[in-house]
């Protein structure tokens, strides 16, 4: 059986989490899987009693990373980083995987700082060329990839997320509903948004959109927000110059696992206009719910949505207005959404996922 050593210091991020999260108790009856990350964090999931650990509590793609990393991973078969923050030094497995979910930064190059340029590009590119083999969520990551780095096609494999339907199906139960209403405060109705608050998120455009639809609907803004909503952000900055939209804006910060199928449940419609993505997971999520959702047409995210949503341009405000309108002013079209969400699901599996990492592990001895 084959020492395979994990970084896990993601578990609880939003997206990355997640794939760590369903992926490893999946694995771990193939391979004998060592997890390096915050012990307190992992040991929250019970699966992680029969797996080993080692506690490294440091940032991700920081200077202390590249120190302690390296130093932390045991003599291995193999070493699989979630993200492309690899080890640049050497270390004592014998091979390695990466998984990269997007290259937004290589998009956005030109946004980024001096230092931040410098160092994107040596971690991506170190991540590509010492990794055995490169994961990726979707055809537009690998299309990205070959867009902006020189690599040979056949090192990447196209790997889609799951979606867990028995935990994410429509709650229906009014003792549950009540108990998630009242512990989060939520209004009566609502769009929701699931994930990080970061810029490509395009949060700002999707406020400006809710404040054009009716005024019963609020916004629900599921995910964490520290270190994003700021004094110096220009979400701070756009809602406490507008009281208004201030009122109909709700952040809940992260929450509760068990708590998230019911949010979806609740939700009118689930809005995600990223105006980039490697994946995303919540539109999934919402289907799997009973939940409409209104998305980007750029990206990976017709790819993954298929004719299960209603496209919007993430660019234009009103677009966004106008599409999240139609799907609540349209049962029978919001409907037909929620019945090729339920044949789309289908494509998303964690066993299958599971699957293709253990035959590209395979593959690498």
């Amino acid at each position: 059986m084959k020492k395979i050593v994990i970084d896990a210091r993601m578990i609880n991020h939003s997206g990355i989490g997640k794939c760590l999260q369903n992926l490893i108790p999946l694995l771990a009856g193939t391979y004998r899987i060592t997890l390096i990350g915050n012990k307190n964090e992992i040991t929250e999931y019970p699966w992680s009693r029969h797996i080993s650990l080692i506690h490294l509590d440091c940032p991700i793609l920081s200077i202390q990373e590249q120190l302690r990393l390296p130093l932390a991973i045991p003599d291995s078969d193999l070493f699989w980083s979630p993200q492309y923050n690899v080890p640049l030094f050497p270390i004592k497995a014998v091979k390695r995987l990466v998984t990269i979910h997007d290259v937004y930064h290589l998009s956005y190059y030109n946004s980024l700082s001096i230092s931040k340029k410098a160092y994107v590009n040596i971690v991506i590119n170190a991540s590509i060329a010492l990794s055995g083999k490169v994961l990726v969520d979707s055809v537009f990551t690998k299309a990205e990839i070959l867009k902006y780095i020189k690599v040979d096609e056949r090192k990447l494999v196209v790997n889609y997320n799951g979606v867990d339907t028995s935990v994410f199906r429509r709650i229906t139960d009014r003792a549950t509903l009540d108990e998630v209403i009242k512990k989060y405060n939520l209004p009566a109705k609502y769009v929701l948004y699931v994930g990080n608050v970061k810029p490509n998120k395009n949060l700002k455009r999707l406020m400006k959109a809710v404040a054009q639809i009716e005024r019963e609907y609020r916004l629900v803004i599921v995910g964490k927000k520290e270190g994003f909503i700021t004094e110096d952000s220009e979400l701070f900055e756009l809602m406490t110059s507008n009281p208004e939209l201030n009122e109909r804006v709700v952040f809940t910060g992260r929450v509760d696992d068990a708590d998230l199928p019911v949010f979806y449940s609740l939700a009118s419609v689930l809005a995600f206009p990223s105006i980039y993505e490697g994946f995303g997971l919540p539109p999934l999520e919402a289907m799997a719910c009973g939940c409409p959702c209104v998305v980007s047409a750029i990206a990976s995210i017709p790819e993954i949505c298929g004719n299960a949503a209603h496209y919007v341009n993430p660019y234009d405000v009103d677009d966004i207005a106008l599409g999240i309108n139609e799907v609540l002013s349209n049962s029978a079209y919001s409907g037909m959404l929620l019945r090729n969400g339920i044949e789309r699901l289908g494509l998303f599996d964690w066993n299958r996922s599971a699957g293709k990492v253990r035959e590209v592990i395979d593959s690498l001895f």
